[in-house]
């Protein structure tokens, strides 16, 4: 079967090059014809990657607490020095603003036990 490709017009020869002479067979199948093996192949392989980096994303978020825990003491290392650049209120005494990925934690500097948070 021939290969037949696309001619491109002289203002559009830009885009041509950059893009390349892609074969008209290439870009649609005849009708009635199963996918070659190889393009199942690069299909499954394709959605192997993305549930693998969709996978990787959810392992690296950080984990949620709520007011009242006790704030582990691996998190509890970095501590907001200006709160007002974040536009968090002046903790009290004892207390201090700790950030675990895009969240704030204000907690007890003693115990470590969360009086508030603040979702960024």
């Amino acid at each position: 079967m021939p290969i037949k490709t696309t001619l491109l017009l002289p203002f559009s020869l830009s885009l041509g090059l950059s893009l390349g002479l892609i074969p008209a067979a290439a870009m649609a199948a005849p009708a009635g014809a199963s996918p070659a093996a190889g393009a199942t192949q690069q299909a499954t392989a394709g959605r192997q990657v993305v549930a693998q980096a969709g996978a990787r994303t959810s392992a690296k978020a950080a984990p949620t607490f709520v007011r009242g825990d006790v704030l582990p003491e691996a998190y509890r290392k970095k501590a907001v020095k200006n709160p007002y650049h974040f536009g968090l209120s002046q903790p009290g005494r004892n207390q201090q603003w700790v950030q675990v990925g895009r969240t704030f934690y204000l907690i007890e500097r003693d115990s470590g036990t969360i009086a508030d948070r603040v979702d960024v």
